[in-house]
Parts: C-alpha cells; sequence; structure tokens
C-alpha cells in the first residue's frame, strides 16, 4: 500500500448526494476479488452512455478531471452495501482522497484499510469546495488539515491506528505482521500467567498442554457441563467457547464431552485472566 502523507491535485467535483457502492461501482464488475482493473467500471452507469461510449458530460470525462486523484463528492458517499470493490475503483482510477461532509461508516473504514483518505469537513467547506470546481487542494495527512489556494483551511480527523497505517503505508495487517516477535513474546506471557492463575482454581484441569503451543486454553471443571459455565462466564463479563469446536476425535481421544476454551491474543491483559479466574470461582460457588 502506498503511504500517504501530503497530497496537492485538482479536485473533481461530483455533488450527487446518496452515491452507493453500486453506483461507485455496478455489480457487473463484481466478478473479481483482484484489486486492479475495477477502475474502468467506476461510476460506470453514469460515466458511459448505452452504446458503451463515454458520455461528455460526466466530470471524470471532462479533460481537466482525467486525471483527478481528489473527489469532492455529495453527502451520504459510500452508502449502501459494503463491497469493498468500491474504494478499489476509486483507487485503481487514480484517486487518493475523496471529501465530503457526510462519508457512510461502512465504506470510510474500507477505503482507510485499502489506503484511501476519507476526509469529512462541515458543511461550509464542503459547500465552498464544491462551489469552485477545479480547485487545488492540499491534504496533509500528519497535520489533518485540508488547505485549498484561495485559503480556504479545515480540520478533519481520522482514528489514530487508521491515521498511523496511512503514513506507514501498511494495512492494518501489515502492520500486526511488522510486530510479529514482540505479539508472539507477549501473548506467550499471557499464556504462561493464565496457566499459573487457573491452577488456582479448584477442580480446573486443562486439555492441551504442550510445551510451545499458542495462547489457547480448553479446560473442563470439574464435573460441570461446558455450557454451563459458559453461561456463567457470559453473565460475568467474560466471553469463552464451550463446545467441541469442531473436534469430535480430539474429545474422544480425551473422553470429555466438550471443553470451555478461552483463547488469549496481543489485544488482552492479565487483569482480563484474573476476571476470568474469579469469574470460574464464581461457577463452583454455584454448584456447590
Amino acid at each position: 500500500m502506498e503511504k500517504f502523507t501530503r497530497l496537492t491535485g485538482v479536485a473533481a467535483p461530483y455533488p450527487v448526494v446518496n452515491i452507493d457502492t453500486d453506483m461507485i461501482i455496478p455489480k457487473d464488475y463484481l466478478k473479481t476479488i483482484k484489486r486492479t482493473g475495477l477502475g474502468k467500471g467506476l461510476f460506470a452507469e453514469a460515466r458511459y452512455n448505452e452504446d458503451g461510449s463515454e458520455n461528455p458530460d460526466f466530470v471524470l470525462n471532462k479533460p481537466a478531471y482525467r486525471n483527478a486523484q481528489i473527489l469532492v463528492a455529495g453527502d451520504n458517499f459510500g452508502c449502501g452495501s459494503s463491497r469493498e470493490h468500491a474504494p478499489w475503483a476509486l483507487l485503481d482510477y487514480g484517486f487518493r482522497a475523496v471529501i465530503s461532509s457526510d462519508i457512510a461508516d461502512i465504506f470510510k473504514s474500507n477505503a482507510l484499510k485499502n489506503g484511501l483518505l476519507p476526509v469529512e469537513v462541515d458543511q461550509r467547506t464542503h459547500a465552498a469546495l464544491l462551489e469552485r470546481p477545479g480547485i487545488r487542494i492540499v491534504i496533509d495527512l500528519e497535520s489533518c488539515t485540508l488547505e485549498t489556494e484561495d485559503d480556504i483551511r479545515a480540520q478533519f480527523t481520522v482514528e489514530p491506528f487508521a491515521r498511523r497505517c496511512l503514513l506507514d503505508g501498511v494495512d492494518p495487517l501489515g502492520h500486526i505482521v511488522a510486530h510479529e516477535e514482540a505479539i508472539a513474546a507477549y501473548e506467550t506471557e499471557l499464556h504462561d500467567y493464565a496457566v499459573e492463575a487457573l491452577g488456582e482454581v479448584p477442580g480446573l484441569r486443562l486439555i492441551g498442554t504442550a510445551r510451545e503451543k499458542v495462547a489457547v486454553l480448553s479446560f473442563i471443571l470439574g464435573d460441570i457441563h461446558p455450557h454451563d459455565i459458559g453461561t456463567i462466564l457470559d453473565a460475568e463479563g467474560v466471553a469463552v467457547r464451550a463446545g467441541h469446536h469442531c473436534a469430535q476425535p480430539t474429545m474422544q481421544f480425551y473422553q470429555v464431552p466438550a471443553t470451555v476454551r478461552a483463547s488469549l491474543a496481543f489485544y488482552n491483559t492479565r487483569g482480563e485472566i484474573d476476571t476470568l479466574v474469579k469469574a470460574l470461582h464464581k461457577v463452583n460457588e454455584v454448584f456447590q
């Protein structure tokens, strides 16, 4: 994914409201999972005539906007379905940013994850930009500012993690992979802490104690059915999975009908493990 720090370019105005994802990229172009080649279908129903020729009145068919990287769109842009093809099509065409006073939440999330910057500005700024077709805009992601050559200036906000990913030129998964060793070390630490803490719960038996294992802990608690355990833990605000986990042969090998499974990851804390242990003590109290 290309880094996004500062973008300067001519803005293509497209003030139509309620442009949904099917209008951005019609369903006829959704026969691929590739991110390339979708630019030709961008706004296809408005961009082309019925015979496939270009509609000369459509904004992107005008010489001044053919190479635009910034789109100033109408309100509620990107509403409708959650298809990621919508930001893919905009990016493949050449857009790097979409400006509006109202951008649909799911589209906004998909755009950020794929390297397209959604910029929401106040209605006054939005109206001023639409009144100046062809205006050059400078978008600075470091300062989260938008400026024009005739002194329009506005601040915008971007979710901090998404902003960091755009500045670094990585998607969320790429950011996580870059910290793989630190994540693995932390999850091992959580696993070891959890094993020790769960050892203090009377009647608890861990199922699967390999020396090198990921931070996933399956267990039973006396003769209490795992579904009952899961129900009580849920009431205590602890999310686990209870059942055979699509692993009936393994359950048969260990001669247990089901287990409770607590899965730990880099976003968990020792405090949450303590909450799990406290809730398990309550399970024992209920079934005494």
